[in-house]
């Protein structure tokens, strides 16, 4: 035995062993380092670790088997004393291992002390120049940044609502700093598996930095690696790789906020340093951010299945209240008249439940102020869903949709002014997210900026198809109208796309004998309450008043008014009491109070009130003249005004706000024949009327030549 140990001693086994096993681990050190700014799989580091310890016994092998001589390798036995040089390589081999041993240290201390991260490609996978960690001095303090989504790093990809939630995390941590301005999670999470590069994205959200990272989850352990990168030049400013127990994602969430802060050298008030949110059993946060993941698929199961998660994140955590938030959203979005089965009291119910046990756990939570203002809003209690809005806005100011119910709530109001002002900080805040930007661009299109439209979507993308079917509008090419959205339906294949140009044919084009089921089935019961309005009075005139929807009592009162039953029609809608109102709704919502209001006032005249029917068109017409003032668009006039101004017996002024309307490129021909059918009387002898009727004939026909379909008159379109 001691001979054997004497050899191995000699022929340096010892030596290379020792030698082997430090090169092993510092080769581990650094794939451990570089892997996540490599985006390398997570197995990656087992990988190496395998082939090192296979790799060992050969090392061991060869240095007995061979050894190193001045004429080369040989064998070992085939070595005689003279030509063995051990002695030689035993003082290179300890040289070798001192070196790696001091490699080793230095590798530890630039892991512990310096930004090493910063030093390597971004995980992203974006194109960013390479760069110092440090930006210089000299440079503006930013006041802007984008969280891109990280990357989810981990083997399994179930895992990407993970490093998606943290993500929104840190975004709405940071987006309650009042000098950062932060773009919106669905305008930043647009760029999800893009690889554009920062500067793009910076110039598209309007942004001087961008967070990124990536996540990578095993097991109970989590790392983190956060870069802040300038979109100037592509330097980055700030990075860090995180190493935690699952257990303190919440102190790492705080310390990224915090040190994003330190690197914009932002200036914060007393209470107002960033956190993400108190710390909660990280099961039932595992939980809601998987619940959370599923709301977003808009789904019926994916709901449904949130629904689910929300429920054990509770029972792990009762006192936990985001997931009661959670809970409410799904079952809204799960009524019956949305994405689910839900019945629409039942749904209010339990919404409404789950909404309070939110906020007694937590008064200011956002998400249950966002849950209420929807529920609000479905409940048509605007000035409420506003205040909590208002409270929404101020624990998620990054949230454009949010502005897009603010701005609905407002023209329900009368308020159309501040309903622009609220679209545009929507589209400031959020400009990808694609409701928000379909309601800039019909507000564009209303205030004729046609260029500005044209020059922010790129052509072939459903925007640009919307865009240009809006502006076509505008101008009054219905033809094209008509084209786009046929084409955009071949291209895309969309059931919107269909609707639109169905549309375009019925309101538009007078093609009214379309296939049942063309539209929504509320919609075709408007027609048919012009057309055969007994039908559609014996459907829902028995019907409790409260039992009606919103558009089953302006189908039932357009029936009345055709079947000239102006008594059974103020008998059924007395309740609603429109004499003592103040508040008639959004004038371009064909479902609001004003169009009942109307009828009402008409039917009143009809059957000898004069006085009560002057008094109410009297008020309906000053509301309707604020709204105009506030910033009503002229393409949602339609021939509201014209009809009150019929019940005051100002016929030349119905007759001249019509060809207004006409003139804007706005009065459908299905509006104009409806009109006529139903309240024009003495006008369809008004020669101004009838000249109306004329023109907007000929432009129909116009249009319809351009299709080359053969000439319709306005009076066979009902």
């Amino acid at each position: 035995m001691a001979s054997l140990l004497k050899e191995l001693k000699r022929r340096n086994v010892f030596r290379v062993a020792v030698g082997y096993l430090v090169l092993a681990w510092v080769v581990m050190q650094i794939t451990d380092l570089v892997a996540p700014a490599l985006l390398l799989p997570e197995w990656t580091l087992s990988l190496v670790t395998f082939l090192g310890i296979l790799g060992f016994p050969f090392a061991l092998f060869f240095a007995w088997a061979f050894e190193l001589t001045p004429q080369g390798l040989k064998r070992s036995e085939d070595v005689t004393p003279e030509e063995s040089i051990t002695g030689q390589t035993a003082g290179a081999l300890n040289k070798i291992t001192i070196a790696l041993l001091c490699a080793a240290v230095a590798i530890l201390l630039a892991d512990k002390y310096l930004d090493f991260g910063s030093l390597l490609a971004p995980p992203a996978e974006v194109d960013v120049a390479a760069a110092p960690v440090s930006a210089p001095e000299a440079e503006a303090k930013p006041r802007s940044i984008a969280v891109l989504p990280f990357v989810n790093m981990s083997d399994d990809p179930e895992q990407e609502y993970f490093s998606d939630g943290i993500s929104e995390e840190l975004l709405n941590a940071l987006a309650k700093i009042r000098e950062l301005r932060v773009a919106a999670r669905t305008s930043s999470f647009a760029f999800k598996d893009n690889n554009q590069n920062i500067t793009d994205i910076g110039e598209q959200l309007k942004v001087e930095t961008v967070l990124e990272g990536s996540v990578r989850k095993s097991g109970a352990r989590v790392r983190i690696t956060a870069q802040l990168i300038s979109v100037d030049d592509g330097y980055h400013m700030w990075s860090e790789t995180y190493d935690r127990d699952l257990t303190d994602i919440f102190a790492v969430q705080d310390e990224i906020s915090a040190a994003i802060v330190d690197a914009l050298k932002l200036h914060l008030s007393a209470g107002e340093a960033p956190a993400a949110q108190q710390p909660v059993n990280i099961d039932a946060y595992n939980l809601y951010l998987q619940g959370r993941h599923n709301v977003r698929q808009r789904d019926p199961k994916a709901l449904e299945f949130a629904l689910k998660q929300f429920q054990q994140a509770i029972d792990i955590d009762p006192d936990y209240a985001q997931p009661w938030a959670g809970m409410s959203l799904a079952t809204q979005l799960l009524r019956e008249d949305s994405y689910g089965k839900i019945p629409g009291p039942e749904s209010d119910r339990l919404a409404q439940e789950y909404l309070d046990q939110a906020f007694a756990l937590d008064p200011e939570l956002g998400e249950a102020h966002a849950g209420q203002a929807l529920l609000y809003n479905v409940q048509d209690r605007c000035e409420q869903s506003l205040q909590s809005l208002d409270k929404a806005l101020a624990q998620l100011p990054a949230e454009g949709i949010l502005y897009t119910w603010q701005s609905f709530c407002l023209r329900s109001l009368g308020q159309y002014d501040a309903a622009r002002e609220a679209v545009n900080r929507g589209f400031e805040v959020d400009p990808l997210h694609r409701s928000v930007r379909v309601n800039w661009i019909q507000q564009q299109v209303d205030d004729r900026n046609f260029d500005r439209i044209r020059k922010s979507v790129a052509k072939g993308t459903r925007e640009y198809y919307v865009a240009e079917f809006f502006i076509a509008g505008a101008e009054g090419r219905r033809a094209d109208q008509y084209r786009l959205m046929d084409a955009a339906d071949k291209v895309q294949g969309r059931e919107l796309n269909a609707f639109y140009r169905d549309l375009v044919r019925f309101v538009w084009l007078g093609e009214t004998d379309l296939p049942e089921g063309t539209f929504p089935t509320h919609m075709e019961d408007i027609f048919t309450a012009v057309r055969a309005p007994d039908i559609a009075a014996s459907a829902l005139v028995g019907d409790d008043l409260q039992a009606l929807s919103r558009e089953q009592l302006h189908i039932l009162a357009i029936a009345l008014v055709a079947l000239d039953r102006c008594g059974d029609l103020l008998s059924k809608l007395a309740a609603m009491n429109f004499e003592q109102m103040d508040q008639f709704g959004d004038l371009g919502d064909g479902d609001s109070d004003f169009g009942l209001g109307s009828y009402y006032a008409h039917c009143l005249r009809q059957t000898g009130e004069v006085g009560r029917a002057e008094q109410l068109a009297q008020k309906l017409l000053a509301y309707f003249d604020r709204a105009v003032a506030n910033g009503l668009p002229i393409r949602s006039w339609d021939d509201l005004r014209a009809h009150l101004l019929l019940i005051l017996n100002r016929d030349e002024e119905a007759v001249a706000s019509l060809r207004d309307v006409y003139e804007h490129n706005a009065l459908a021909p299905i509006r104009v024949a409806a009109f006529s059918r139903l309240f024009a009387g003495s006008l369809r002898e008004n020669l101004d009327f009838r000249q109306l009727c004329q023109d907007m004939e000929a432009t129909m026909n116009e249009e319809r030549a351009k299709l080359g379909w053969p000439p319709k008159s306005l009076a066979d379109i009902l």
